[in-house]
Parts: C-alpha cells; sequence; structure tokens
C-alpha cells in the first residue's frame, strides 16, 4: 500500500511540473506576441526577406505613383508599410482588399506563423492603421482577372507580350488568352488550380500548348510547352485588374 500511494504521489507530482511548464510556455508566447510587435527587426535579420520585400516593393510601386513606401519589418515576422494615405484610398474600393490580400501573401508566405504576425498597411503621415492582414488565415488571391505579361520561346529564341483573362470556377478555370506575334497561342484556355500551382491548357485550331505556372501575390510565373511541336518557353503575368469585364464569355474567345 505505501508503495502504491507512493507511486501517486509521484504521478501527481511530475503532472504538477508539466502543468507550471507548460503555463510557463504560454505566458511566454503571449509576452512574445504582445511584445515582439513593437521591435523592428535588425538589418541582419531583415535581409532574410529581402526577396519578398523587393517584390512587395514593385508592387506597392503600381499603386502609389511617385510616393515613396516604406516598409519595416518587425521582430515578430510581421511587415508595416507606410504609404501615402490618398494613393491608397484612391485604389477603388472593391479593388483595395484584392490589393491588400495580394501585398500580404506576398510576406506571409514566407514567415512562420506561430507569433501571428500580420501586415499592416499605414498612413505614412500619422502612422495610423490603414487595414491590417494577418497572415495565420492568409490565404491566395482570387485567381479571377485580367493578366499582362511577356512569354519568351526558348526554342527559337523569340519574346512577345501576351494577355489573359482568367475567371474561377467549381473546377479550376477558364478564360482566353491572345499571344502577339511573332509568337502565336491565341484562344480559349482551361485548366485546374492548386492553392498556388496553376495549369491550363490553350487549345486553337493551329497549336495546342499547356502553361504550368505559380502563383504569388497578382503574379504567375512559369513555362509552357508546345504539345503539338515540342518547343518550350517561360511566361510572367501580373494581374492589371481583379475582375474581367461585364458579359465576359470565356466559351467566345477571339481567335
Amino acid at each position: 500500500m505505501t508503495k502504491l500511494r507512493d507511486s501517486r504521489r509521484g504521478s501527481s507530482g511530475a503532472g504538477g511540473v508539466i502543468g507550471i511548464v507548460l503555463l510557463l510556455a504560454v505566458l511566454v508566447w503571449i509576452a512574445a506576441v504582445l511584445i515582439l510587435p513593437h521591435m523592428n527587426m535588425t538589418n541582419q535579420e531583415a535581409l532574410s526577406h529581402r526577396d519578398a520585400m523587393h517584390q512587395i516593393a514593385r508592387e506597392m510601386d503600381l499603386h502609389q505613383g511617385d510616393a515613396e513606401t516604406i516598409l519595416v519589418p518587425r521582430f515578430d515576422g510581421s511587415l508595416n508599410i507606410y504609404m501615402n494615405r490618398r494613393d491608397f484610398e484612391n485604389v477603388p474600393y472593391p479593388d483595395r482588399d484584392e490589393v491588400a490580400a495580394a501585398i500580404s501573401d506576398m510576406w506571409c508566405r514566407q514567415v512562420l506563423p506561430f507569433l501571428l504576425p500580420a501586415v499592416h498597411f499605414r498612413d505614412v503621415q500619422t502612422g495610423s492603421t490603414l487595414v491590417t492582414r494577418g497572415c495565420l488565415f492568409q490565404s491566395s488571391p482570387d485567381i479571377t482577372g485580367n493578366y499582362s505579361g511577356t512569354v519568351h520561346n526558348n526554342t527559337a529564341n523569340m519574346d512577345s507580350t501576351f494577355e489573359v483573362q482568367l475567371v474561377k470556377t467549381t473546377n479550376g478555370v477558364r478564360g482566353c488568352m491572345q499571344v502577339a506575334m511573332p509568337l502565336v497561342g491565341t484562344g480559349p484556355v482551361s485548366g485546374t488550380l492548386s492553392d498556388r500551382s496553376l495549369v491550363v491548357d490553350l487549345a486553337a485550331p493551329d497549336v495546342r500548348i499547356r502553361f504550368d505556372g505559380s502563383r504569388v501575390g497578382h503574379s504567375i510565373t512559369g513555362h509552357y510547352t508546345v504539345t503539338s511541336n515540342g518547343q518550350t518557353g517561360t511566361f510572367t503575368l501580373h494581374q492589371d485588374a481583379p475582375r474581367v469585364k461585364i458579359g465576359f464569355d470565356p466559351s467566345n474567345c477571339p481567335r
């Protein structure tokens, strides 16, 4: 009986120690979540995020005009974006959330969610918050929209521009593509969408092409293969507007 009581006391004591350790860990985590967002990253730490910051700066240039954007990464993995309030409010309201989502996607995909980081858009004059996007539940922006970009044919060593209109469907994406000469590839496209991966096929009377790309923010980059003759190439697209024209019909594309 004495041995049994001692065993129970030992188990109870071990459980108490584990409970105290877990409580201390939670308190440390709460303190970190509350304190670290107010501390800037060191220059050395910020270097590990420079690719994402360059991407965000380029995206902000499209919406900011000549105004300067200031990016300040925080110790918890958050990012403060200081921008001109007027430029932010000049973005049409239906598009504003999509722009914020795309820029947040560029940052959030490369930071750990443990300390609940977020992207804060702030007025450069007052520091007041314009909008905040948390990284924990960050999802990729809607694929629907008008895109423009460049395409390079590796086999023929030729470049061209092209435009794409994409609409998200229940089973993937559909749309239209127009490629400028000297390359070809104008017609309807359809394919599959899985988180950041996009695979679409163009079926025109004179050519069949498969595009395999990945999305970050409002940009899509990847490679393609002309399945009818084996030629290969690369492409880059950027979303110009997060919507298509009213009445757009992907089954009636220009050819």
